[in-house]
């Protein structure tokens, strides 16, 4: 008995953690308040919303080639996209965009101020193997 309440008790603990955790991604975080502080915006396209934040981005602007698939073939759907990347910001990302819509970010190979610990889920959808952390511009 003694170890069926202690169970319960840890499984409460953790999902109160991950509760904490979801909850922690403020909407106010994910867009840059003033855009002028985004010093070099750069055009993207949010071209697949897979599972579980699975979302994959192609670039409409010049970028740094060493971030990006020059050409990313989607292994479901055999559809190409140029010059895309895994969604790293995965914590303060605007969920609401649909795929096909465009946005302007400043990105960086590294993480952000708040992408590093949210609670996602680990369902897989296909992605390509270089991510970039975004920061959105308005």
């Amino acid at each position: 008995m003694a170890s069926k309440t202690i169970a319960v008790l840890w499984v409460t603990a953790v999902s109160l953690l991950a509760l904490g955790a979801v909850l922690s991604c403020k909407d106010e975080d994910r867009l840059v308040a003033d855009p002028s502080e985004c010093s070099q915006p750069i055009q993207g396209r949010l071209a697949v919303k897979g599972i579980c934040m699975n979302y994959v981005i192609e670039v409409l602007d010049p970028i740094n080639p060493e971030w990006v698939e020059a050409e990313w073939v989607h292994p479901d759907t055999q559809v190409s996209y140029a010059n895309a990347f895994k969604l790293g910001s995965v914590c303060t990302f605007d969920d609401s965009l649909n795929e096909g819509d465009l946005l302007y970010f400043e990105a960086s190979p590294e993480p952000f101020e708040g992408d590093e610990n949210c609670a996602v889920c680990l369902a897989y959808s296909p992605t390509p193997s270089k991510t970039l952390y975004l920061r959105l511009c308005q």
